[in-house]
């Protein structure tokens, strides 16, 4: 994972966190009732006013300068903080399967960009709380385990870092917590979860498609024989997208 897809994920944590903090039943704001709409403003007006007559100014209450009382509003949000569970791979050990993907410090880069926000204030007058855990990405086994250790033990409001795959829908549908993954989207995970889930990687037939399309409209194919070479044991869902294309 390159350090501008994390950042993208920050921004993408943040709007989620403010969604989640303004769900407080505290916080709810009601909207003015619509103007009759059978009136007309330009309606003479036959009331006569009365002597008792009181200044509309001299009777409008103030709006209270007082603070909103923030309170544990959801799963993950308390009175004071809210926690965001950090998924990422562990690359040392991956590293041992013959994957040497050369990244850099994934949980420094996310603790610095939450301190970054809470330096900032936070999200709302809250502070953010990350747990960040890594795990093996080989089979699902530490990938489900890690899934219940962050909904589950540590119940957190959110979760954010390398999902792959369906693993995804341990979170969005079997757990009911908002997930913005790495992992690209397909139109059945949109579909089976029930929680918020963003990515920044869209559906793969989307973004194979409009890859194929802009290269069919610069004439980079005409008269050309094309091959596509992939890793199907990594990324066989991609692969096959691509090659649909």
């Amino acid at each position: 994972m390159n350090r501008a897809r994390q950042l993208l994920l920050m921004i993408g944590l943040a709007s989620l966190v403010v969604a989640g903090c303004t769900s407080s039943d505290d916080d709810t704001v009601t909207a003015e009732p619509e103007p009759d709409q059978t009136t007309s403003s330009n309606a003479p007006n036959d009331t006569e006013p009365s002597g008792d007559t009181v200044d509309d100014a001299a009777t409008t209450t103030e709006a209270s300068d007082e603070p909103v009382e923030l309170t544990a509003s959801f799963r993950g949000v308390t009175e004071d903080a809210i926690r965001v569970g950090v998924v990422a791979i562990d690359f040392e050990r991956l590293s041992e399967f013959g994957v040497d993907m050369g990244s850099g410090d994934a949980a420094g880069i996310y603790t610095a960009a939450v301190e970054a926000i809470n330096d900032r204030g936070g999200i709302l007058g809250r502070r953010l709380e990350i747990t960040t855990e890594e795990y093996l990405p080989v089979g699902s086994t530490e990938a489900d385990q890690l899934c219940v250790r962050m909904t589950e033990d540590l119940e957190v409001f959110v979760v954010v870092g390398a999902i792959r795959l369906d693993n995804v829908l341990c979170y969005t549908e079997l757990n009911d917590t908002a997930a913005i993954a790495v992992s690209q989207q397909t139109q059945e995970r949109i579909d089976r979860s029930t929680a918020p889930y963003v990515t920044v990687r869209g559906r793969t037939d989307l973004r194979s498609t409009a890859w194929a399309e802009a290269m069919v409209e610069e004439g980079v194919f005409e008269g050309e024989t094309v091959g596509v070479l992939g890793f199907v044991d990594v990324d066989e869902e991609l692969y096959n997208e691509t090659v649909a294309a």
